[in-house]
């Protein structure tokens, strides 16, 4: 099995990061009293969709950056595609935290970018290790 140190990175980076944008929710729960869904508070609901967002979007980035790494592609593609989608998470989370549409527009649009970038590199390494005569 390759070794994958910036996808580990990156994954070690994303389990602290969830635990970050889980822990305010948990509080917020715990001072409201609410189980479950938001009990139609605006700050909960936030809370809850900035962790949400991330567990949506990480895995399959992370999964992508992994692939790109273990693929043989330079570090430098490696660590773009993987900080544009650590930024791009870190970024829409404390947009939604602080209800700044800019930061989670940024946000996004870093993480489409590592989602486009990671795809492309994906595709074209298989589409040459599929074509006559390999890589």
């Amino acid at each position: 099995m390759p070794s994958l140190p910036i996808t580990s990175i990156l994954v070690g980076v994303c389990a602290l990061l969830s635990v970050l944008l889980s822990l305010p929710v948990s509080l917020r729960r715990r001072k409201l009293k609410v189980a479950r869904g938001d009990a139609g508070d605006s700050q909960l609901g936030n809370l809850i969709r900035a962790h949400g967002n991330f567990t949506e979007y990480a895995p399959l980035g992370l999964l992508a950056v992994g692939l790109v790494e273990a693929g043989g592609w330079d570090a430098l593609n490696v660590w773009v595609v993987g900080g544009l989608l650590v930024g791009g998470r870190l970024l829409h989370a404390f947009g939604m935290w602080a209800g700044s549409v800019p930061l989670k527009a940024l946000g996004t649009l870093m993480t489409h970018s590592s989602f486009i970038g990671s795809g492309l590199m994906l595709l074209a390494s298989a589409l040459l290790q599929a074509s006559p005569g390999g890589l």
